[in-house]
């Protein structure tokens, strides 16, 4: 039996609806198409991070161009699913945070980590949390402080949003924690030696008619943290090993069906439009959960995080 490997927006959806965790994740249901803040995160991502990069080794590239060409692929290759903003609309927005992107990066004063010849940018990372358990995710930065590249290192997570996240979430954020996790733990498989993360953060590219951008950054969370984050990982498995995937609705004014993929499945039972590798999808969404094995023997080295 294979490990389970959860990523940090996997155990956040677990959190919010187990359904939709297991729909997604374990019966790997799909609907067609994808929404408007999907395709305009990779093709802001492919926008200025390849910017990010340059910076790293003293060159520089125009965001803006990969974005429009990324958007275009996006737009080309695939349904994208429109709210509020169309298409063209999305697109200038884009273009306007690609075009100030260059300015709001070298007022961070940070600079892409270099390890093992490589520049730090989108680096697939693993951990073993415990036999059959696996934490995985890809931190989109790993940085230093412009003029200190041996000092202590900074994770800053770029997104593309609707509304800012408050004030104070860096300090929070599950997703900053187990990057830090990833990264300290990897540091060797990096090339960073034992430098330790000293901040975290966010970028945040705020979508609508008046594009800008908001940088949130925080300090490291210490060993009772992480163990924390650690604990909550064990228990989120525990449960999906047991097949526990309660649906769950929240208040009326901040439910997460509001915008859910498999709302029109779930709440209907239509499976129009949806499909899966394992076959039909009524016929997988209504048979039996089965609990799942767990795995008695490790395949990496465990890590032991203090509480």
């Amino acid at each position: 039996m294979e490990p389970l490997v959860l990523r940090p927006t996997g155990v956040l959806q677990y959190e919010r609806c187990g359904e939709a965790w297991r729909l997604g994740h374990q019966l790997k249901i799909r609907s067609t198409g994808v929404g408007h803040a999907l395709a305009m995160g990779k093709a802001g991502h492919k926008g200025m991070l390849p910017f990010v990069t340059a910076h790293a080794m003293g060159e520089s590239v125009d965001p803006v161009p990969l974005f429009n060409a990324a958007w275009q692929e996006q737009l080309d290759t695939q349904i994208v699913r429109f709210t509020k903003h169309s298409a063209e609309e999305l697109g200038a927005i884009g273009r306007k945070l690609m075009e100030e992107f260059p300015a709001v990066w070298r007022s961070t004063n940070l600079t892409a980590t270099v390890g093992r010849g490589t520049v730090l940018v989108e680096n697939r990372l693993r951990l073993t949390i415990e036999p059959g358990l696996i934490l995985s995710g890809e931190p989109d930065i790993v940085a230093h402080r412009t003029g200190d590249a041996d000092g202590g290192l900074h994770i800053p997570d770029a997104k593309f949003v609707s509304g800012t996240s408050f004030d104070g979430f860096a300090k929070t954020s599950d997703q900053l924690t187990a990057y830090q996790l990833l990264v300290r733990f990897n540091a060797d498989k990096l090339g960073l030696d034992s430098r330790s993360v000293v901040g975290l953060g966010f970028i945040e590219g705020v979508k609508n008619k008046s594009p800008s951008w908001k940088v949130q950054m925080a300090g490291a969370r210490d060993d009772r943290a992480l163990g924390a984050y650690v604990e909550k990982l064990k228990m989120t498995a525990a449960l999906i090993r047991k097949g526990y995937f309660p649906k769950r609705s929240g208040a009326a004014f901040e439910s997460p069906c509001s915008e859910c993929d498999f709302r029109r499945l779930c709440l209907e039972g239509d499976a129009e439009g949806y499909s899966s590798p394992y076959g039909d999808v009524l016929a997988l969404v209504h048979g039996e959960i089965e609990p799942r094995p767990e795995v008695v023997e490790e395949t990496v080295p465990a890590i032991a995080v203090a509480a």
